[in-house]
């Protein structure tokens, strides 16, 4: 291999490495949505969310309910900083509007670790189907955990949406 390619080829491995070891072990656990302290989650009323990093794997599961109607949204990802196409069993976030996920389900995840593995950022594009049509959508999922890791801050960005929806967790 010439040197040149070789540089790169060291480089870009040495920033996998860096992503993955950022990665931090405090995520881990059942995180419980604090209604009082959050945007409202209409028309759910109860959030709960498991999060599992690994060195290899980044796992987030969102468990949502009202009454007897529950969902689940399961993104699992190779802990690696590239787009990854994901199959979620529907977009709950929904929040009263007629608007539903195309393309099968499936969703564009690529996370990111920030802050010496304080926040995980993921960024998800998707296209939704709306009664004008399909329409690609952007949305940037924030998840920064406090000082004391008992606290999880979600703040979530979407292309089609003005202000940011904010939910604080709590490690059970």
């Amino acid at each position: 291999m010439k040197p040149l390619p070789r540089l790169f080829t060291c480089l870009f491995a040495g920033a996998l490495l860096i992503q993955v070891a950022a990665a931090n072990p405090a995520f881990n656990g059942r995180w419980q949505l604090n209604a009082e302290q959050s945007t409202s989650l209409d028309p759910w009323s109860t959030l709960a969310m498991d999060i599992t990093v690994t060195d290899d794997a980044i796992a987030v599961i969102r468990h949502f309910g009202a009454g007897t109607r529950v969902a689940d949204e399961t993104i699992k990802l190779d802990n690696r900083p590239v787009a990854q196409t994901v199959t979620v069993e529907g977009w709950w976030d929904n929040r009263h509007i007629d608007a539903w996920l195309a393309n099968d389900n499936q969703i564009e995840v690529t996370p990111a670790w920030r802050d010496d593995g304080r926040t995980l950022v993921l960024h998800i594009k998707m296209v939704l189907e709306t009664q004008q049509g399909d329409r690609a959508v952007g949305v940037t999922r924030t998840l920064t955990l406090a000082e004391d890791g008992q606290t999880l801050r979600e703040v979530q960005n979407r292309e089609s949406r003005k202000r940011p929806v904010v939910q604080v967790y709590q490690k059970l």
